[in-house]
């Protein structure tokens, strides 16, 4: 799964190429996060294109998922997190991993 995420954002919320990053999300409330971490674990923020950078990691049972390209809305940075409301059909699947009951 990849996230991209537009310069400007990572510039307000003091994030950059090579920092390593948490993806958060509450199910309940469909709002996510990504946090930067404080040290070498977590996920790296890496450069896209001029104007964008990405976060790709292994999709998980249990986190949003959808099939294709999604837009996050309500972005807001709050300290140095970014936080964003993830749609609703993104939590309305019953997507497992294989071999997960």
């Amino acid at each position: 799964m990849t996230i991209y995420i537009g310069q400007s954002w990572l510039d307000m919320a003091g994030m950059k190429v090579g920092d390593r990053v948490d993806f958060l999300f509450d199910r309940k409330s469909k709002i996510g996060a990504i946090t930067r971490r404080k040290d070498k674990r977590g996920y790296m923020i890496s450069k896209h294109n001029a104007d964008r950078s990405r976060i790709s990691f292994t999709w998980r049972d249990g986190m949003p998922y959808a099939d294709g390209m999604i837009e996050f809305f309500n972005v807001s940075v709050d300290g140095d997190a970014l936080k964003f409301s993830i749609p609703r059909e993104c939590f309305d699947g019953q997507r497992r991993l294989k071999g997960v009951a």
